[in-house]
């Protein structure tokens, strides 16, 4: 089952990103919207019993870089290409929005919405 807590997780870091947004703040918005795509993440590699990923996880107590692409790759055998385009669009905002302050109030927006489809997706998993 799902942590309810998670969910909540992802809720909280999503309005939070709009509310930077909303004061011109690309480079925090960036961050937290790349922080709902790991919850998701996270969560449909819960749901799909993605062995690999988790049993690295759990042996070192964190997740990486690599296990976050490694489940992307993995979930997007079961789920589909957006899952790929939503973790990379996600990774574009964490590196290039948040780390190297480069990306415009505009660039986040668009950005975003990638991140809203794997948000989309896992609700839809979790409540069926």
């Amino acid at each position: 089952m799902v942590s309810k807590h998670r969910v909540s997780i992802i809720e909280k870091f999503w309005k939070e990103g709009e509310e930077f947004l909303e004061k011109g703040d690309p480079v925090q918005s960036s961050e937290k919207f790349y922080k709902c795509a790991e919850e998701c993440v996270k969560i449909l590699v819960e749901v799909f019993k993605i062995d690999k990923v988790l049993r690295k996880v759990c042996s070192k107590g964190y997740w990486s870089t690599d296990d976050y692409f490694e489940a992307a790759n993995e979930l997007s055998k079961v789920l589909g290409l957006d899952i790929i385009r939503s973790w990379l669009s996600a990774w574009n905002l964490h590196v290039t929005g948040f780390h190297e302050m480069k990306l415009s109030i505009e660039a986040v927006k668009l950005l975003k919405e990638d991140v809203r489809k794997i948000i989309e997706i896992t609700y839809r998993i979790i409540k069926s």
